[in-house]
């Protein structure tokens, strides 16, 4: 196991991270070796609090082929955070561990302060007046605009991309008067010289076998250039309060993000709920097919199925 670290102070138990990995019960979490709460799922990873480790939150990563692979990862992933901060983004120390089972694909666990769920922002949405509301989008929209000045300046030397929706922000203690913390550091988004330096077939490792031929002719590449596009990221960040069922703020939120944008090419509500029906029925039928390739790896096979899959999503 290799393990690193930012500028934070976060230590981590390396054997406990592999006794772990080794016992987590990837198709009933909750029948694991070590006991751990799941907090939440990205398309790739999944979010665990383990009670030996208070106080932390653990993304795992179970993409690589070897441990090789895993380390040009993290060592990008640090590279990622160095830049984010550089553009002037406000993150929380992580520290990461690659973990190393036989018989099974390198795991790569990223570790934050674990925040309380209620000083998350669509959390935080749901509770706030709607000029408080506004305020908060207002912030995390001022904090993207510093990634694409800085990729205005470092173009086409180094160009950053950012998963803007608002779960992955948070303000610590919930005071909405701090600088928003930026969460979702975990795909390391950047371009060299135009080229991008994460391996798109990596995200494939999360897609049913049988898609991966479509999906990477017809998806990746559109997957890999949004995060690049301000007015995507927007339209994304306006989608998702439609999927935490704040459609009641959308009018405030996009007068908030189109004043950020050309004037000629303003985000519409029409186009946003077209987007968020198309995001819900891909991501609900993505679903259900993982479901169908872990049944057949784990319970016809017999095999490892490495990813957790959430019951069913409300999106």
């Amino acid at each position: 196991m290799r393990t690193g670290l930012t500028e934070g102070q976060i230590k981590l138990d390396r054997g406990l991270l592999t006794r772990f990995e080794e016992g987590l019960n990837t198709i009933r979490p909750e029948l694991s070796t070590i006991p751990a709460q799941v907090l939440g799922y990205g398309e790739v990873s999944c979010i665990f609090a383990i009670d030996q480790m208070p106080g932390l939150a653990f993304k795992r990563m179970p993409l690589f082929k070897d441990t090789a692979t895993a380390c040009q990862y993290e060592e990008n992933y640090f590279k990622y955070c160095n830049y984010l901060e550089q553009a002037g983004l406000s993150l929380p120390p992580s520290a990461t561990a690659v973990i190393e089972i036989p018989g099974r694909p390198v795991a790569l666990y990223i570790a934050q302060q674990l925040l309380a769920k209620e000083h998350f922002c669509n959390a935080m949405l749901k509770k706030l007046e709607r000029p408080l509301a506004k305020k908060l989008v207002q912030k995390v929209a001022n904090s993207l605009c510093k990634v694409w000045e800085f990729n205005a300046l470092n173009t086409p030397a180094l160009e950053l991309g950012v998963d803007g929706q608002l779960s992955n922000w948070a303000f610590s203690g919930g005071d909405i008067d701090s600088e928003p913390l930026f969460l979702d550091t975990s795909t390391p988004l950047f371009r060299i010289n135009r080229v991008e330096t994460m391996n798109p077939e990596l995200l494939l490792q999360a897609v049913p076998f049988f898609l991966r031929p479509p999906v990477r002719f017809f998806f990746l590449d559109e997957v890999m250039t949004r995060y690049y596009d301000p007015r995507r990221v927007f339209v994304d960040i306006a989608a998702n309060l439609q999927k935490e069922k704040l459609p009641f703020l959308l009018d405030a939120a996009l007068e908030v993000l189109n004043g950020r944008l050309p004037l000629s090419r303003p985000v519409t509500l029409k186009e946003v709920s077209a987007y968020y029906r198309s995001d819900k029925l891909i991501w609900r039928s993505f679903l259900a097919l993982r479901k169908m390739e872990r049944f057949l790896t784990a319970r016809l096979k017999g095999g490892h199925y490495p990813f957790i899959l959430p019951g069913k999503i409300d999106r």
